[in-house]
């Protein structure tokens, strides 16, 4: 059969049109099953519990329990640290250098912006076995060295005698917020609470923090350079510390806020049936109560006879130790997958398994049906046995740490991008072709 020149150019219309839809339609159901791989991008490290970087910063920033912060730069862990405070930090049971956060006006272009080059670290004292929330400023001569003088405790809390456990140590600051830190404290350690410590508003203890690092309201006392939101829930007159934001909580060791909307999501370790994702929207300022010790998770702790308090407000979401034993709280994911856009990624360090969940935005409930597991979808998660933290990058890519020693990035399955890319080029030829300009190439 001949075709004409019109019956040639509609054929390859056609032609075009189907290996649009093709790659397209590939890539979309790829994506729709959550096509996610993960890349080791360092290792040989001892004992990371985190990784973070300032927004924007093509750096990668990791930290060791021990006590030291290393740079990553170009996919190389360089050889001398930001940071080495290993002999002022005591690393006994859940003890450690356990959180770091930089400054929203770290990268600030003014250098007189208050908090310019400046990070925070959250650790436990050798000495003292207190926590620790301290600052440092970059070296004006080394911008991937702090300068170890400019050193500055911020806020100390004092920890319970011979307990080495429930320390949370996460810091962080919600977007908007460049004024206000936030710090998470475990209830001191030990089982069930045994001091009630949580629901002891004269405790900074199994609480979430507020601080206003801009501001010191304690001029005489050189371990407390802060001062208090006056928004905080129980700032000036009201009854309770004046730092405590939230309450009710056992060990809320890993937390973050969503990027995009500021709210904050909080992995509450459990005690022996219920671990717990607890979620609080941005525009909350009603000091919430998780209910530990009288709750854990969505269920009464049967190891305590305290009632349930009247204000206790249930997680979004738990999960029974048949799942897991150690929830490792993670971020909402604002990276490249379309499909999981929104939703929180979140693991377990017992188990080893990795989910994602979505919340509903206006009504701040979890999505029916939502929860959805990860672990198989990664290629390399056999590789991933100590999940000790998530992560998020400069740019919002997210990472999953090993406490064994490594740190992968989550990233788009290689096929899934293939056929993406050539649902796109498909597309690209369409266009050319309708408007006047159809020319066969080839990808380079």
């Amino acid at each position: 059969m001949r075709f004409s020149v019109e019956a040639a150019h509609h054929h390859a219309l056609v032609c075009a049109a189907s290996l649009a839809a093709l790659g397209l339609g590939l890539a979309l159901q790829s994506f729709s099953a959550l096509a996610l791989d993960s890349k080791l991008v360092a290792s040989g490290l001892n004992q990371p519990l985190f990784v973070t970087a300032p927004q924007g910063d093509a750096r990668l920033f990791i930290v060791e329990k021990g006590g030291l912060i290393k740079v990553q730069r170009n996919g190389v862990v360089q050889p001398t640290p930001l940071l080495n405070i290993s002999g002022s930090v005591n690393t006994d049971g859940e003890r450690g250098l356990l959180g770091m956060a930089f400054d929203p006006n770290f990268a600030n272009p003014d250098p007189m912006a208050p908090g310019y080059r400046t990070f925070y670290v959250n650790y436990i004292d050798r000495t003292s076995l207190s926590t620790v929330v301290a600052s440092y400023q970059i070296s004006a001569s080394d911008a991937n060295r702090a300068d170890a003088a400019s050193a500055k405790t911020l806020i100390t809390v004092l920890q319970p005698t011979g307990r080495s456990n429930h320390k949370a140590g996460w810091i962080g600051f919600r977007p908007g917020e460049a004024n206000h830190l936030y710090i998470a404290t475990g209830d001191g350690g030990s089982g069930n609470d045994p001091d009630r410590l949580a629901q002891n508003l004269n405790s900074n203890l199994g609480k979430m923090l507020r601080i206003d690092v801009r501001g010191d309201a304690f001029l005489t006392d050189p371990n407390r350079n802060y001062s208090i939101p006056v928004t905080n829930p129980f700032a000036g007159a009201i009854a309770g510390n004046d730092e405590i934001w939230a309450y009710g909580l056992r060990n809320p060791y890993r937390n973050s806020f969503d990027r995009l909307t500021g709210d904050l999501y909080i992995g509450d370790v459990g005690q022996g049936a219920r671990e717990e994702i607890d979620f609080e929207r941005a525009d909350f300022l009603e000091g919430a109560n998780y209910g530990w010790r009288a709750r854990e998770g969505k269920i009464d702790n049967s190891a305590v006879s305290d009632p349930a308090p009247a204000n206790a407000v249930d997680p979004i979401y738990d999960y029974p130790r048949s799942q897991g034993a150690s929830v490792i709280g993670g971020y909402v994911y604002r990276g490249p997958v379309a499909e999981l856009q929104g939703r929180y990624l979140f693991g377990d360090y017992i188990s080893e398994r990795i989910w994602s969940l979505r919340v509903d935005p206006l009504t701040g409930a979890l999505v029916p049906g939502s929860v959805q597991e990860l672990t198989a979808t990664f290629a390399n998660s056999a590789g991933i046995n100590e999940i000790s933290s998530f992560g998020e990058d400069g740019f919002g890519n997210l990472y999953v740490v090993d406490l064994g020693g490594q740190v992968f990035a989550l990233v788009p399955e290689p096929s899934a991008w293939a056929m993406l890319l050539a649902g796109l080029v498909a597309l690209g030829l369409l266009v050319r072709r309708r408007n006047g300009t159809f020319v066969p190439h080839a990808l380079a």
